[in-house]
């Protein structure tokens, strides 16, 4: 994306009603933005945020290796953890485009507004929406007719990384 570009400038060149953008560049677009708003790609999980399954990346030496808690040969304990996040050998990747897609969730083409990055899943019968300007996501469920109305939101919050969503369509039943 062009430095110093307005998001209206966005808006204008992608999303005028006369044109109509094309797969790629809207792709290329959504991580764009989405990595923008989040100013690191890593942060310091805290012990609060694991659970069996967690996804996370521990350093061993000069490397970060990916790790899952409570899963595989390299089990850490709650007392392991606790001392590899105040030495900051443990890092946790902020939930991005791609985590989305590997969730299952499908770049919507129906949806092209800026200001909102949408995916669907389950043939459009459940909606993630990611809203750019508050760093917000928002989840809906299809009403009959495939209408959607602002009372078919089942979450709206923050969504720290990929194991949070992943618990998060546990909880809401989306396969």
């Amino acid at each position: 994306m062009d430095k110093g570009k307005s998001l209206n400038d966005l808006e204008d060149k992608y999303f005028s009603k006369e044109e109509t953008i094309e797969r790629g560049e809207y792709e290329k677009y959504v991580n764009e933005e989405i990595n923008k708003t989040i100013m690191d790609k890593y942060y310091t999980p805290t012990i609060a945020e694991f659970h069996i399954g967690f996804e996370y990346e521990k350093a061993i030496g000069d490397e970060f290796v990916i790790c899952y808690f409570g899963e595989g040969v390299m089990q850490d304990s709650l007392p392991n953890i606790t001392s590899c996040i105040q030495l900051e050998q443990i890092r946790c990747k902020y939930l991005d485009a791609e985590d989305i897609i590997e969730c299952g969730w499908e770049l919507s083409p129906h949806n092209h507004n800026p200001k909102f990055i949408t995916w669907e899943k389950e043939l459009r019968k459940f909606e993630l929406i990611y809203c750019v300007d508050i760093n917000k996501y928002r989840i809906l469920e299809a009403g009959e007719e495939d209408q959607r109305e602002s009372d078919d939101t089942i979450f709206f919050g923050e969504i720290k990384n990929k194991s949070a969503l992943k618990q998060l369509m546990q909880i809401l039943n989306i396969k």
